[in-house]
């Protein structure tokens, strides 16, 4: 089994961290305020245990012939010999929400496309050619 870890960008983590933080500067704002924040933090709790989930469980990883992904709650795989194409794309951010804008797309029969960014891309791709040699690299 190999694993790819996510590659994050400086400005979503930089968004990350500041949602991530708001309960903290609620409770402050609570405790040093005669302001209630208390309903606000109800809501930026979950938000932000959402958030984490998914900042650092972004994952890809290749386990014989399946490629898993998962990303917080959002998981799935697919066989790496049904995969037939993949774009390099770089800094497209109208793709898909990924912790970052350089990524590339993956093309699969009865899948559709899968638009992941490994930290490594070369060795990721390296890896799925090495067990489908027939996938062409665009």
């Amino acid at each position: 089994m190999q694993r790819f870890p996510s590659k994050v960008d400086k400005w979503p983590e930089v968004i990350l961290s500041l949602v991530i933080s708001l309960p903290f500067w609620f409770l402050l704002v609570t405790l040093f305020t005669k302001q209630n924040l208390i309903i606000a933090q109800w809501f930026s709790i979950p938000t932000s245990l959402f958030l984490i989930w998914i900042r650092f469980q972004t994952v890809y990883t290749i386990e014989g012939i399946v490629l898993k992904y998962k990303s917080g709650p959002i998981r799935g795989e697919i066989l790496i010999s049904d995969i037939y194409k993949i774009h390099r794309t770089t800094n497209d951010p109208f793709n898909s929400g990924n912790l970052s804008n350089d990524k590339i797309s993956i093309r699969a029969k009865k899948r559709g496309s899968l638009n992941i960014s490994p930290i490594n891309k070369n060795e990721f791709i390296e890896a799925l050619l090495l067990i489908n040699p027939e996938i062409e690299i665009v």
